[in-house]
Order: structure tokens, then sequence, then C-alpha cells
């Protein structure tokens, strides 16, 4: 590739243009305290930032003053590409600086969620925990109780609540609800 072909260059703009469109939708798509999506975009998002610093840095250094060497350009128009660098330059700084804090707030509710869910078990009768975790699980959607036992509920809980657990909550459930599905008797 000579330098007056640019098609590669044409690709990367082209990732780089895209990537950093979506990453605002993914850090707004990740649910606060979700810790393993959060890393996922700091890395997508840290990745992405360090490649078009490279990117522009390889271009100023290298590209420019070739160009200019071979073919000049319009003092203006050169200026303006050097304007629109320093411009982005100084967003990816920015937005760099801004990402661990970002990080550090999805496990710092990651960690205040684990409180309150470790004081509202700790507040249940032991012998209570598996029916209630039933009733959480009831409410949920299937992706939602897989999330919620991968991440609240421990290893030994969720095989009692397979073991044990399930049959507790749907007969006692169903004992309780047997009065709704029957005709009222009024006198």
């Amino acid at each position: 590739m000579t330098i007056t072909d640019t098609r590669d260059m044409v690709l990367v703009h082209r990732v780089c243009r895209r990537e950093f469109r979506l990453l605002p939708l993914m850090v707004r798509g990740v649910v606060d305290g979700d810790t393993t999506s959060a890393s996922r975009v700091f890395r997508h998002a840290t990745e992405m930032i360090d490649a078009l610093q490279h990117h522009h840095q390889n271009e100023d250094e290298l590209l420019w003053p070739r160009l200019e060497q071979r073919a000049p350009l319009d003092a203006v128009m050169a200026e303006q590409m050097q304007a629109q660098h320093n411009v982005i330059g100084e967003l990816l700084a920015r937005a760099g600086a801004a990402l661990p804090a970002w990080q550090r707030a999805a496990r710092a509710g990651d960690g205040e969620l684990d409180e309150l869910a470790e004081r509202g078990f700790a507040a249940m009768p032991k012998r209570r925990a598996l029916v209630f975790l039933g009733h959480i699980l009831e409410s949920a959607s299937p992706g939602e109780q897989s999330q919620f036992l991968r991440r609240r509920v421990p290893p030994p809980v969720r095989l009692l609540y397979r073991l044990i657990g399930r049959r507790a909550f749907t007969r006692e459930t169903a004992a309780l609800r047997a009065a709704l599905a029957a005709p009222s008797r009024t006198a």
C-alpha cells in the first residue's frame, strides 16, 4: 500500500465512527451493579480510545507530513484537520478519564446491592428462606431468574432450592391460593 492508497484508512475510520456512536448506548445499557457488563464495556471503550489516539498520533507524525511533502495541502484544510484531531483528542482524554469512575460506580452499586440482599436474607428465618426464594423466582422471567440465582444465591442454596425448596414453595403456594379459585360462599 502506498500513502496514496487510503482504502485501509477508510475502513479504520469507519470502525471508529461506528464504535464511538455505539459506546454511549453500551454504557447506558449496563444495569446498575452489573460489574461483568461494566467491565466488558470499560475494556472495549478503553481499547477504542487507545486505538483512536494511536491512530491520530500516527497520522499526525507520519501521514500529514508525507502528504504535505508529496502533495502540498491547502493550509486552511491542514489546519482544519489538525483542529479536528485536537478536539477529538481532548474528548478522548475526557472520556478516558471518566471511564474508571463509571466502572467503580458499577462495582460500588453491586456491593451496595449485595449488602441489601445479605441483610434481607439475614432477617428472614432460615427455614423460610427457600420458600421466599420461590416467591422471588416466581415473579421473574427466565433470564432474571438465572441472573438472580447466579449473582445473589450461593451454589449450595441453589442446590437446596432445586432439591427441596421448589417443592415446598409450590405446595405452600398452592394451598394458600386454593381459595382464590374456589367460588365464594356467602350466607
